[in-house]
């Protein structure tokens, strides 16, 4: 199962930048033809929003295989003797997202931000962690694609869960987020906390004003700034 979703996940990457260059290509035949009134920019946009809820898909492949394998979800974070958060959940997922490779060389018994695993996430950023929003800007090998964390959500702390524990349809629990207002080094175990999602400080430069969301089923789906909060609230509680 896992060397099938490597495969899948390996197309679909490629298959991103290829949908970029289609679409802005497409985008430039239609001016030239002067049959619709679509901007370069526009096509450019919907092709990116299109690589970005792909992006989350695959990180929902890798979180359900590691669940598949470890009979539960990552936590967000694994913590130091401390109780530190030592670890992301995004290098505990790595060989899910066909990154074998570079979870081999990421030394677990060092903190995320040694110097050999700092070097380490700055050499290399996992495709499905690359927003496309951000080709050929300055945040590098930062992620926006992070999970909401709190009490009473999926994940809480170092703590794991299972798909059992997650009360009614698993399509109704929102477990990431895409966070245009604060991205993070991949590596790094930090994500969005529950507060500042009901804040909604993810949507703080998104495009179009609206943002992916992730759900627990592995389904993804773009939710408006003008969203109530009332509805955020509710949407990361295990217990609704």
């Amino acid at each position: 199962m896992a060397r099938n979703s490597a495969m899948r996940l390996s197309r679909s990457g490629k298959m991103n930048k290829i949908l970029l260059i289609v679409c802005s290509v497409f985008g430039v035949v239609i001016l030239l033809c002067g049959g619709l009134n679509v901007s370069i920019n526009q096509a450019r946009t919907d092709a990116r929003i299109y690589v970005s809820r792909n992006n989350m898909k695959q990180i929902a492949l890798g979180l359900h295989h590691y669940h598949e394998d470890y009979g539960a979800f990552p936590p967000a974070y694994i913590s130091d003797e401390a109780g530190q958060p030592m670890h992301s959940w995004r290098a505990l997922i790595l060989p899910y997202i066909v990154e074998e490779l570079l979870y081999e060389e990421y030394r677990f018994d060092e903190p995320w931000n040694s110097e050999h695993n700092r070097a380490l996430a700055k050499s290399h950023l996992p495709m499905c962690y690359e927003s496309p929003f951000y080709y050929n800007t300055p945040p590098g090998y930062l992620t926006n694609y992070q999970l909401i964390t709190g009490p009473g959500t999926a994940f809480e702390g170092s703590n794991s869960i299972q798909l059992s524990d997650i009360e009614g349809d698993a399509s109704d629990v929102a477990i990431l987020v895409e966070n245009f207002d604060r991205p993070v080094l991949w590596s790094q175990p930090v994500d969005t906390s529950l507060e500042d999602f009901v804040a909604k400080k993810p949507f703080n430069g998104a495009v179009r004003n609206a943002i992916h969301v992730l759900y627990a089923d592995g389904s993804a789906k773009r939710i408006d700034e003008t969203i109530d909060q009332k509805e955020l609230q509710a949407m990361p509680m295990l217990i609704k």
